[in-house]
């Protein structure tokens, strides 16, 4: 991963679906990030650095995830 471009994490899902013998959706996205990587928390601004929704996407049998640099995502599927 780069600390200055985004990018796409594509998980293939056959082998899970096949163990789940159903489809998959996901629940739950968040990402931890800021355009700043120094940024932090303060007194003055709480919520600086905070969970945002994360783009992602199942699409047939692959998950699909943006991610921005510097960037840690959590999602659950279902």
């Amino acid at each position: 991963r780069s600390t200055t471009e985004p990018t796409t994490l594509s998980v293939d899902l056959r082998p899970l679906l096949g163990d789940l013998g159903r489809e998959m959706a996901i629940d739950e996205a968040h990402l931890l990030h800021d355009d700043d990587i120094y940024a932090s928390n303060t007194l003055e601004d709480r919520e600086r650095v905070g969970l945002r929704p994360m783009d992602a996407e199942v699409d047939g049998e692959t998950l699909r995830i943006s991610l921005p640099p510097v960037s840690w995502g959590c999602l659950r599927l279902s």
